[in-house]
């Protein structure tokens, strides 16, 4: 059963998760930068960054080591 969400909440949602994904991105490139200036650190340090298209939306996955984020877009939400 889906659920009906309002036109306008869906596109200020869709806004925030995207600004939100370029500020995840943007922090992953900062932290791939310092890893790569410094000579102490291993480069299997960095962040890896994978998006994947999905039938239904797109998932993004960040890994660091052991640590996994994964966001889940899915774009197959009702609307009024």
């Amino acid at each position: 059963m889906k659920t009906k969400i309002p036109n306008a909440q869906v596109r200020r949602k869709t806004i925030e998760v995207r600004d939100m994904l370029e500020d995840l991105h943007v922090f992953v490139e900062k932290i791939n930068l310092c890893i790569a200036q410094n000579p102490k650190l291993s480069h299997d340090s960095k962040v890896k960054y994978t998006r994947v298209i999905l039938d239904n939306g797109v998932s993004h996955m960040f890994e660091l080591g052991n640590h996994r984020l994964q966001v889940d877009l899915q774009t197959d939400i009702d609307t009024e």
